[in-house]
Parts: structure tokens; sequence; C-alpha cells
């Protein structure tokens, strides 16, 4: 878990990649990896706008 260990600064961005990161990685989404894959760019996109 040590790849999660993140400044204080960053500590809410880090939150919503580890949640992002557990949501892409569930088993039942791999059936529509790359529309996943697209969402986690696009709010990716959005937060840093």
């Amino acid at each position: 878990s040590d790849m999660w260990e993140l400044p204080e600064s960053v500590q809410p961005a880090g939150g919503l990649l580890r949640a992002s990161a557990e949501e892409f990685f569930r088993p039942e989404g791999s059936d529509d990896l790359p529309a996943i894959i697209r969402r986690r760019i696009d709010a990716v996109r959005e937060l840093f706008a």
C-alpha cells in the first residue's frame, strides 16, 4: 500500500485516484474496459481542466 502514500497537499486527489483504481480493477467491469478507461480519462481531464 506504500504506492498510495502521498504528500498532504494531494491527499484529496490521491483518494479520488484510489477510488477510481479500485473501481477500474473490479472484475465485473472488465467486459466494458475500453469505455471505463475513456470515463477515467475524461474524469481526470475534467479534474485538471
